[in-house]
């Protein structure tokens, strides 16, 4: 069988590499020894008949050599002189390569290796004695475990490999340690890589009965604690198939009854369970939103610091309003220290009224947020702090008044409000305002009244969707003829789809503000990325999973900050300050989790700070 591609270091590495390649986490030189390694097995004598190393005629007297010299390497490992027993070892090697047994001395050379610290050369001599007995009896198979061991220990290249080469079937008169060595070794391997490179593991390793088993409960563990109960049960149902050892039989049990424990990694900050209210059943279009914004909790929960500590329990609202507030309690008798979701701003207000306590809820989508309810954010909808940058640069720009043209409706009158009191608690007036339905395709009224006017500073805030439409029709409408004129616009003049799909000649100039500049969406993009891409093996096309990564991300940080009650992590979300994240920087601002945001000047389709440009 073709052995799966696995990476070198699993835990870091993006793409696979050949399974003959599989190592442990690096940071492990060659000859160190972990922690909590199992100590080697102490051998016994060498074989005294045996194969020997080339085919040849032999005599007595030659094989005696070779045997006092196998003897006196024996004693002198036992007594601690390594380096003794590996120059006896060499010598039969070289000299009496003919002699009955002499495929013993590469048993010994290895052993000697390994004492020295060697764990390459030790790893060259086992393997050349295995070849010449093979892993059937009691010495080839304490040969193959010492090979699965330096590679191990050493972080070297075909760990897995050698590990799974181990005899399933153990010679008789093996040490009772001999299993659970190689057990050991196989947890540690298991928990240093990541999830996608134990998938691959389990759909090309060989069926080993008690040596699979430990990857089996491995992932298994792990899919439950994302809320994956359903593979996790295979997983686990497969394990308890097998042979496993005590050990992962009751991992695997516990997998079954949902009862799954454990402690994350050292270092680990936050431990409790993280709950989610989503749609992941309803429309196509919110079962889609909800694997999306999955995606992303799953890959902060597999973040380094995190990993194995936070449970993740997910409530299905079927996309209703009316159930997410059942969705909502359902989640709280899971006794999470926080929620993300719901999606919908319906939803999102239901759940809010069904909330007991202070368990604090943060959608990741929601445009709007419910008015008069503390603890419960959104970071999807729009935000005070963009207009508030929006009115300080109109200000900074040396603007007294502005007209302003927008668009009506919930989220629209917000931001017109908003960025209304930050440019007159600095002394500036509104001069006058306009606005449209939703749904208007065709702005001739507003427009020609606005070139009219000849306003000095207009003030164009309109969702992304409309920027298309209205942006042509300044110009037709001759508001671009406005001598002196300097349009500014909202954050969504910033968004990707605006500057890639409107043409340059009607946003050039444009200023507005924008969450991040430089590549993707946020600082942490690029780090988001390569984990989602890591973990999936797929390439990430849409920004929507980062905004689940970012809610986990903050509820996260706010346990860590204050602790891991929900009373806590409430207070913790007050506490943010310019947390950086793949959607942007985050902060605690007046009541809300704000992003950061930068003025900028829209030139070819690209976002110029506007302190460069002064």
């Amino acid at each position: 069988m073709r052995m799966p591609a696995l990476p070198r270091n699993p835990v870091a590495h993006r793409t696979p590499v050949r399974w003959l390649a599989v190592t442990l986490v690096a940071g492990i030189g060659v000859g160190c020894t972990l922690v909590g390694a199992p100590t080697p097995v102490t051998p016994t004598p060498p074989v005294t008949v045996g194969p020997s190393i080339t085919e040849g005629e032999t005599t007595e007297l030659r094989d005696r050599a070779a045997a006092q010299s196998l003897a006196e390497g024996e004693a002198r490992l036992g007594a601690g002189d390594a380096e003794g027993a590996r120059l006896l070892a060499r010598e039969v090697i070289s000299r009496y390569p003919e002699a009955r047994g002499s495929s013993a001395a590469y048993w010994l050379e290895a052993r000697a290796e390994e004492a020295r610290g060697e764990g390459e050369a030790a790893d060259r001599a086992a393997g050349r004695f295995v070849d010449l007995v093979g892993t059937g009896t009691r010495e080839g198979a304490l040969a193959q475990l010492l090979r699965a061991r330096v590679r191990v220990q050493g972080g070297r290249e075909g760990a897995v490999e050698a590990l799974f080469a181990v005899p399933e079937s153990l010679p008789a008169a093996l040490p009772e340690t001999f299993r659970e060595e190689a057990l050991v070794l196989a947890r540690q391997l298991a928990s240093g890589y990541d999830d996608s490179t134990l998938r691959v593991l389990l759909e090309e390793a060989p069926t080993h009965a008690w040596i699979l088993p430990v990857f089996l409960v491995e992932l298994g563990e792990r899919r439950v604690m994302v809320g994956d109960a359903a593979v996790g049960r295979t997983l686990g149902e497969r394990a308890l198939a097998m042979d496993p050892g005590s050990a992962e039989r009751e991992r695997a049990e516990r997998i079954l009854t949902g009862e799954v424990i454990r402690t994350g990694p050292t270092g680990t900050r936050v431990a409790g369970v993280l709950a989610a209210v989503l749609s992941e059943t309803g429309s196509p279009g919110l079962q889609q939103l909800s694997r999306e914004v999955r995606d992303g909790i799953e890959v902060a929960l597999l973040d380094a610091e995190v990993r194995g500590g936070v449970r993740l329990e997910v409530a299905d609202d079927g996309g209703q309003p009316a159930r997410s507030g059942q969705a909502l309690l359902a989640a709280q008798g899971r006794s999470p220290f926080g929620v993300i979701g719901p999606l919908t701003e319906p939803g999102l207000a239901e759940a809010a009224r069904n909330r007991t306590g202070e368990l604090p809820m943060i959608s990741p989508t929601s445009r709007i947020v419910p008015e008069g309810v503390d603890g419960v954010y959104t970071i999807a909808g729009a935000d005070p702090e963009a207009l508030r940058v929006l009115a300080d640069m109109v200000w900074r720009d040396g603007h007294r008044q502005i007209a302003v043209f927008h668009r009506r409706g919930a989220e629209d009158e917000m931001e017109f409000r908003w960025f209304r009191d930050a440019f007159e608690a600095q002394g500036g007036q509104i001069l006058r305002t306009w606005s449209y339905a939703p749904g208007t395709t065709t702005f001739n009224e507003p427009l020609q009244a606005i070139a009219n006017l000849r306003p000095r500073a207009l003030l164009v805030l309109i969702p992304p969707e409309d920027v298309e439409l209205v942006a042509p029709q300044l110009a037709f409408y001759g508001v671009d003829d406005i001598e002196d004129l300097q349009i500014y616009g909202g954050s969504a003049w910033s968004t990707e789809g605006v500057l890639m799909g409107v043409p340059v000649r009607h946003t050039d100039g444009v200023r507005t503000v924008t969450a991040h500049l430089g590549p993707g969406y946020g600082p942490e993009w690029p780090r988001f990325v390569a984990a989602y891409e890591t973990h999936f093996q797929r390439t990430l096309r849409s920004p929507v999973p980062g905004l689940g990564w970012d809610a986990a991300r903050l509820l996260l940080e706010a346990a860590a900050l204050a602790g891991s009650s929900p009373a806590e992590v409430a207070r913790g979300l007050t506490l943010l300050r310019e947390v950086q994240g793949a959607t942007g920087t985050f902060s605690f601002r007046n009541g809300r989790i704000s992003r950061s945001y930068v003025a900028v000047r829209i030139e070819n389709r690209t976002l110029l700070p506007l302190d460069d440009l002064r």
